[in-house]
């Protein structure tokens, strides 16, 4: 997963243009607009989790407010895979469940937006040892 800063940025707010009437974005004086976009198609998940219900927790950083992920598989095979993104021990926010029986040739990408309380992103298959997730 990828985490994304977001210190002295913020979103630009709808502007109306004098010239066209059109709606443009502008970011506000003193701050720098960003371009909310995902990964481009260049970018591929890099790291294996293996079945059997294995699991990988990523704990972020402080500064961040979001994180993005992507799920596939490798070799066309099925992915059977859940992203959890859990503040404190108890306390799930977000959940996720991916079933698909071509992880390759639908792969997900997600951005998920969290306040600032340092959350764990866990990212688990299910419990068949023949479906390894790419992540």
């Amino acid at each position: 997963p990828s985490i994304l800063k977001n210190s002295a940025v913020r979103r630009s707010s709808p502007k109306l243009n004098a010239e066209d009437g059109a709606v443009v974005n502008v970011a506000p004086d003193g701050w720098m607009e960003i371009e909310e976009t995902m990964w481009g198609p260049e970018k591929k998940p890099n790291m294996r989790i293996e079945g059997g219900s294995t699991l990988k927790t990523f704990a972020m950083p402080a500064h961040a407010e979001r994180v993005q992920y992507m799920l596939s598989s490798p070799g066309n095979r099925p992915v059977k895979a859940k992203v959890e993104l859990w503040i404190g021990p108890q306390r799930c926010v977000h959940e996720f469940m991916y079933d698909s029986m071509d992880g390759k040739s639908f792969p997900i990408s997600c951005i998920l937006q969290f306040k600032k309380l340092q959350p764990v992103l866990k990212v688990s298959t299910d419990s068949t040892y023949e479906f390894p997730l790419e992540c």
